[in-house]
């Protein structure tokens, strides 16, 4: 399968590195050539790499807080 094909058939709900690592090319190869070729991530890939950010946030501002009060208790 050419790199084309096979970007057509994953890129949407495959994360770029991995692409990147099958295909032997960089990450800014694999986003350039979606790009010349329309190739667009599903909407579902999007909406889960937000929740994932988002949860990631939380999570370090809950760290924050954290420390931030066993810093005023001690």
């Amino acid at each position: 399968m050419d790199k084309l094909k096979y970007l057509q058939k994953y890129y949407p709900n495959t994360d770029n590195k991995i692409l990147a690592e099958k295909l032997d090319i960089t990450e800014q190869s694999v986003r350039r050539l979606a790009s010349k070729y329309g190739i667009r991530k599903s909407p579902n890939y999007i909406r889960k790499q937000h929740e994932s950010l988002i949860n990631a946030r939380k999570k370090n501002i809950l760290q924050i807080f954290q420390i931030s009060i066993q810093i005023i208790i001690n």
